[in-house]
C-alpha cells in the first residue's frame, strides 16, 4: 500500500463536518469510488492517539492533483485532524479497498 506526504490546500466546515483537500496527484490518479485511506491523526513525535484513522475519499480530481477527506470530528484524533492549518502536512496510506466503477451513462428523472 502506497505512504503519501500530502499537503492540506483547502479546509472547509459545514456545520458538524470538516472539509480536507489535500494535495497528493499519485494518490487522486490512482484513488476510484468507494475506496479509502489510513489516516494520521496525531502530531510528529506524538503516539496518541496510536492507530490510523480510515477516511473514506469524498472525492479525487487528479487534473488537479487534489483528494477530498470529509470529516466529522466526534473523537481527539478527528478533532485534531480537522482543525489543521492550509499547508500542513499530513501522512496516509491508501487506497485501500478495491472500489467500484461508476455508470458513466447519462440518467434522466
Amino acid at each position: 500500500m502506497p505512504y503519501y506526504e500530502p499537503t492540506i490546500l483547502e479546509r472547509h466546515t459545514f456545520g458538524a463536518l470538516s472539509l480536507l483537500r489535500l494535495y497528493t496527484p499519485e494518490l487522486a490518479r490512482s484513488a476510484r469510488p468507494g475506496q479509502a485511506v489510513m489516516v494520521r491523526c496525531a502530531p510528529a513525535g506524538n503516539s496518541d492517539p496510536l492507530l490510523r484513522r480510515s477516511l473514506f475519499l469524498a472525492g479525487a480530481n487528479p487534473s488537479e492533483g487534489s483528494v477530498d477527506l470529509l470529516i466529522s470530528p466526534e473523537e481527539r484524533g478527528l478533532v485534531w485532524l480537522a482543525t489543521q492549518p492550509v499547508t500542513a502536512k499530513h501522512y496516509i496510506y491508501g487506497p485501500i479497498g478495491s472500489g467500484f466503477p461508476v455508470d458513466q451513462r447519462p440518467h434522466t428523472l
